[in-house]
Order: C-alpha cells, then sequence, then structure tokens
C-alpha cells in the first residue's frame, strides 16, 4: 500500500471507522489520518479531504471479514482499540487491520510490531481503568433520578454497562463522560450509551439540577437517538452498536 496525504473523516462510531477503512484499503492506501468529524478536523487541503458516510452493512461486512482473515481474538482487539484514548488510536487501528487481513492471526499475539504492542498496552490501561471507575461510582439524588459524572482516559462506558446495571440500588440514572461527551442512561425498562457531542449547546448558564433535568427530558422518549438499521440476521461474529448518536 502507498502512503498518501488523503485524510478521511467518520461520524465518531465505531460502524463509521469500519466504512472508512473498506475506502482506504479499496483505495491501497495508508492515509494520512482518520478521524471523528467530532474533533473538528482542520482541512488544510479541501481536495485531499473526504468524509465517509456510515453504511450498516458495509460496516458489518467489514468486521465479519477481519475475523475471516485473522481470528475473534483480532476483531476483540479492534472493538476494545477503538475505546481506548490513543492519540492516533484510528490510524494506529487502520495499520493493524491491514496487517491482521495480510498475516492473520498471528498478529493479534504479535509482540515484536510497536503499532500492535502498544495496542495491546492501550486495551490493557482500558480494562483496567473500566472496572476501577465501576467499582469507584458515586451517585447524586436529582429529584428520583441518580447521576454522576467521570471524566476517563479510555470511551470505558461499554465497558461499565453489565456492571452498572446490575448495581441493584439504582433505578433510572445517567452516567456522563464529560472527556468524551458520552452519556450512559436507563429509563425505565430501556438503557442507551449516547455519543452526545453533536449536541448544540443552549449558551445559558444553568444551575446543576437543571441541566440534569433538561438532560432528561431531551432523551428520556428516545426521539433523538439516530439509530443504524440492523441486518435481519446477526450470526454470533456480527458487529453489534457499541454507542449511538444523539443530536
Amino acid at each position: 500500500m502507498e502512503f498518501s496525504n488523503r485524510l478521511f473523516s467518520y461520524d465518531g462510531t465505531f460502524e463509521g471507522f469500519m466504512c472508512a477503512t473498506v475506502r482506504c484499503i479499496s483505495m491501497r492506501i495508508v492515509p494520512r489520518d482518520i478521524r471523528a468529524e467530532s474533533d473538528h478536523v482542520v482541512i488544510e487541503a479541501p481536495e485531499e479531504y473526504s468524509f465517509v458516510r456510515t453504511d450498516y452493512r458495509i460496516a458489518d461486512r467489514m468486521y465479519r471479514y477481519i475475523g475471516l482473515c485473522s481470528s475473534p481474538e483480532v476483531q476483540q482487539l479492534s472493538l476494545d482499540c477503538f475505546l481506548t484514548g490513543l492519540p492516533y488510536r484510528e490510524r494506529d487501528l487502520y495499520l493493524m487491520i491491514c496487517r491482521a487481513i495480510k498475516f492473520g492471526a498471528e498478529v493479534g499475539e504479535d509482540f515484536v510490531n510497536p503499532v500492535t504492542q502498544h495496542i495491546q498496552m492501550a486495551v490493557r490501561d482500558l480494562y483496567r481503568e473500566a472496572q476501577t471507575c465501576a467499582a469507584e461510582l458515586l451517585f447524586d439524588k436529582e429529584g428520583d433520578l441518580a447521576v454522576t459524572g467521570i471524566r476517563p482516559r479510555n470511551r470505558i462506558l461499554p465497558l461499565m454497562r453489565k456492571m452498572v446495571l446490575s448495581n441493584p440500588e439504582l433505578d433510572d440514572f445517567l452516567v456522563y463522560d464529560d472527556r468524551h461527551k458520552m452519556l450512559f442512561m436507563r429509563s425505565g425498562p430501556e438503557d442507551h450509551i449516547l455519543d452526545v457531542s453533536y449536541m448544540k449547546a443552549s449558551g445559558q448558564e444553568l444551575d446543576r439540577e437543571e441541566r440534569y433535568r433538561r438532560l432528561w427530558a431531551y432523551f428520556a422518549d428516545g426521539s433523538h437517538i439516530r439509530t443504524l438499521p440492523k441486518l435481519e440476521y446477526r450470526g454470533a461474529d456480527a458487529l453489534a452498536p457499541m454507542w449511538y448518536i444523539a443530536g
């Protein structure tokens, strides 16, 4: 593959990243970078920039293809890496996926390649942080709602989900990740993890209780959640959304 000055952006979801990966592989290039749209990418040369739209079917096929060429362990490593706070996460993950397609399952156990090596270290840090943070969560009561905020290095909400939901003392709740602008909420029997970086700020200074009240009212009916279409049949190795985009 050739190195290129092309810059790609996507909607911030793992499905969107899978689609960007397909685009780059089909062009047989290693791009300068792949960035989430919410990162406010600086475009110096418009002719070298492309936004890749998310297509769930393409993303699902790409994820299956990674497993077909390598192993379920490499699939899982790809998902986990996407949740880390690595500075060049997308580009490094793209390079690892290309190696996995070429060399197979051995890439997941490659402790020599520097890219794979620091991905593995970042994933270990991801799981440690998720376990520590879930054990130390302290909720405040805002009416009938339990609320708390965190500021982790990594995107740990998807890993914390089962641990938080299993807490018998919690009913309806909000957990807000201020660093990554993600919200984990439960309202009655339903729970969602949402990317809220696309929400428009009101510009008003509100007290804490009013901010939480408005946030809850915004999401409680689910009408602002953009979901991706799912396949009718999904195998065990199929791709499931880790979060949805709200805005």
